[in-house]
C-alpha cells in the first residue's frame, strides 16, 4: 500500500481515500492487508 500512496496522485487518485476489493483468493489478500500494520 505504501507504493500505491505514493504513486496515485499521478493516476489522478486521492492518496487518503484508496479502496481496495477481491472476489475469491482476492478476497483473503484483501483481509491480509486490512490486518497488516505497513498497509
Amino acid at each position: 500500500m505504501p507504493a500505491v500512496r505514493e504513486n496515485i496522485a499521478a493516476f489522478g487518485g486521492d492518496p487518503h481515500d484508496i479502496t481496495i476489493s477481491g472476489q475469491s483468493s482476492g478476497a483473503i489478500h484483501v483481509g491480509m492487508l486490512l490486518t497488516a500494520p505497513s498497509a
